[in-house]
């Protein structure tokens, strides 16, 4: 009879050291655990459900789970799963880990991470759910996709810009090289040994252009871009004159050789119809500037009542009033 008592008394306090241990993992655990039975009530509500969800245990258990934490237009499909789960046993979300939405006590909603089990225990069913708020992981996320999305963005931008200054590098080396090879030309016959000397120039130009365009395809091109524009004017009356208006005025310089004049200036070139018209001596215009025009590199924006070249595309895109990122 005492062994019989002593058996009961072990069995007894070792039931209830299993359930201590069973207390002590559901309140240490970082996740939410809540437990509902067949009803759909709760059972259980651990304390990591406790700061997640807002509730205390004491008021939330006992409640109905879909009031409590899910949202409103979960509840119905929550309920419809249940039922069918009761009415057949076929599991449908059991054991699985999803993802949903969760609601907190003051009626904000929340991602979750859900995985549901049933527990095998006497009786009717009982099920446990086990949740992760994913508020902080789904942040994170976002902000790393915006930050991809930057760096791309910035890589876009980057090898636009690149892009840019390839062309505008390659731009003023071709127009050198074709102010060489015209001025070439026009001493071949008068002064072979000039003509020679122009001819290696142009030669060293074309190699170097080259060079920067293999580098390019290398992803090795580093050169700094010009700030410089120009023009060159024909050797006429009318070229002389519009190169003389331009002589003197701030980071414009003007050259004169014996077969066209170069005019070069620092980030930006205005050619202004009514200056130039008193200058000519008779109306200037588009028609004007193009006549007397041979070449040019830089970015050029003809306007009713002039014509400007810059050296940048941006301030090209500036002086127009819109913005160049969005175009690219």
């Amino acid at each position: 009879m005492t062994a019989d008592r002593n058996a009961s008394a072990r069995a007894a306090e070792a039931l209830r050291a299993q359930e201590a241990r069973h207390r002590a993992m559901l309140d240490a655990a970082l996740d939410c655990v809540v437990t509902m039975d067949h009803e759909g009530r709760i059972v259980d509500f651990n304390p990591a459900a406790e700061r997640t969800f807002g509730f205390r245990a004491g008021d939330a258990v006992g409640g109905n789970m879909a009031e409590l934490i899910i949202p409103h237009e979960l509840r119905e499909r929550h309920r419809r799963g249940l039922a069918r789960y009761l009415a057949s046993e076929e599991p449908v979300l059991l054991d699985r880990r999803v993802e949903t939405r969760g609601m907190r006590a003051d009626g904000t909603t929340f991602p979750v991470e859900l995985t549901i089990t049933r527990i095998h225990v006497p009786g009717p069913p009982t099920f446990v759910g086990y949740l992760r708020d994913l508020t902080d992981r789904k942040a994170a996320e976002a902000e790393l996709r915006a930050s991809r999305a930057r760096i791309v963005a910035a890589a876009d931008d980057a090898r636009r810009r690149l892009e840019r200054d390839l062309h505008d590098s390659t731009e003023q080396r071709l127009f050198e090289l074709a102010l060489e090879l015209q001025t070439a030309r026009a001493r071949l016959v008068e002064d072979p040994a000039l003509a020679g000397e122009l001819l290696d120039a142009a030669l060293g130009d074309l190699n170097e252009t080259t060079r920067e365009l293999r580098e390019l395809a290398r992803g090795k091109f580093n050169r700094a871009p010009s700030h410089r524009c120009g023009v060159t004017l024909m050797e006429s009356q009318a070229g002389h004159a519009v190169a003389a208006a331009l002589e003197g005025k701030p980071g414009v310089t003007v050259t004169y050789t014996q077969s066209m004049i170069r005019v070069d200036a620092d980030r930006r070139i205005e050619f202004g119809f009514e200056e130039l018209s008193e200058a000519v001596g008779e109306e200037f215009d588009q028609n004007t500037f193009e006549q007397i025009m041979s070449t040019h590199y830089g970015r050029m924006v003809a306007l009713d009542d002039r014509i400007v070249l810059f050296a940048d595309p941006e301030d090209a895109a500036d002086h127009l009033g819109f913005d160049l990122r969005d175009a690219t």
